[in-house]
Order: C-alpha cells, then sequence, then structure tokens
C-alpha cells in the first residue's frame, strides 16, 4: 500500500487545524458535520468589531465611562483573536512543510505516523472510528487519551482496502 501526499495541501492543513481544534466536539459526536475554524474566528472577530465600533460611537456621543471600559475589554479581545488567527495561518504552514517528511501506515496492530522527529502508533483496539472528511481522514481514539492520526483523504481507498482485507472492527464514517 502506496502512502500518498494531498493534492490540496493547503486544505488538508486547514482541515487538521479545525478538526484538532474541535477534537472534543468530534469525539462527542463524530457524524456531525465538519466546521471551519479559522472562519468561526473571523465571525467572532468580526461581530466584536461590530460592537467595538458601536461602543466607540457611544463614548463619541454620551462621554460614558463605562462604554470606554467596555470598548477597552473589546479591544483587547480583537488583538487576542487577530493574534489566535495569525497563530493558525502559522499552524497551516508548518503542517504544509511537515507533510513532505510525514508518512502513514497501516499495520494489522495499528496505525502508525512517522514524522521527522516521532513516530506515533495506535493501536486498533484503541481507535473508535475512521472519520472521511473532504481532505482529510482522522483516526478518533476512544477516548481523549489518545492520540489522534490524520491523513490526507487520497489514501482512503488504500485504508478501507487494508481494514477490510485484515477483518478490523473500525466504523468508517463519511
Amino acid at each position: 500500500m502506496e502512502y500518498q501526499r494531498s493534492q490540496n495541501i493547503k486544505e488538508y492543513a486547514r482541515e487538521v487545524v479545525s478538526n484538532s481544534a474541535h477534537i472534543r466536539m468530534i469525539a462527542k459526536n463524530p457524524q456531525k458535520p465538519a466546521r471551519d475554524y479559522i472562519t468561526n474566528l473571523k465571525l467572532i472577530l468580526l461581530a466584536m468589531a461590530l460592537v467595538f465600533i458601536g461602543l466607540l460611537i457611544l463614548i463619541f456621543m454620551s462621554k460614558d465611562i463605562l462604554c470606554a471600559q467596555l470598548s477597552g475589554m473589546f479591544l483587547t479581545m480583537i488583538i487576542l483573536y487577530i493574534v489566535k488567527i495569525v497563530s493558525c495561518g502559522s499552524t497551516i504552514n508548518a503542517i504544509v512543510n511537515s507533510t513532505e517528511k510525514a508518512r502513514i501506515e497501516l499495520t494489522p496492530e495499528g496505525v502508525i505516523r512517522t514524522g521527522e522527529y516521532q513516530e506515533i502508533k495506535v493501536y486498533w483496539s484503541s481507535i473508535r472510528c475512521m472519520r472521511v472528511y473532504k481532505y482529510s481522514i482522522l483516526f478518533l481514539g476512544k477516548d481523549l487519551k489518545s492520540t489522534p492520526i490524520m491523513a490526507p483523504v487520497e489514501n482512503l481507498e488504500n485504508f478501507k482496502a487494508f481494514i477490510e482485507e485484515n477483518n478490523i472492527e473500525v466504523q468508517v464514517i463519511s
């Protein structure tokens, strides 16, 4: 079985970041549709910016000290969300750069992810399901202690064939 790299590496990396951020929600309900984490952050940032602008207008109209304090709080939150969005962009770039060296291998014992500096092995007995997204495949553990492993969706047919050939009991959710 030959491991295939993602054809849409940026979208794959973005999906990895989103799934990593939402791993607790995915663990509760793996069938739930995927959410784009960065888009959610941008929408929250836009809503806070609109509230901030409204507070600035109130400050100039009423000279209220409470509005000034609230606007300072919202400005701080806006800056924190901007930092969070930038860090997500950095994480995406790091994933894009590291995928050349990453490799996923399925064995009869479990899933092995080999990276540049480490190797992670998750046994089939601790894998709850294999969740298929648009650009990625997530091997989700039975509990949050198990490391979730992600692979490009281009490997889906190979993975399904391996699972079927070896009679591995794992739920595949599309």
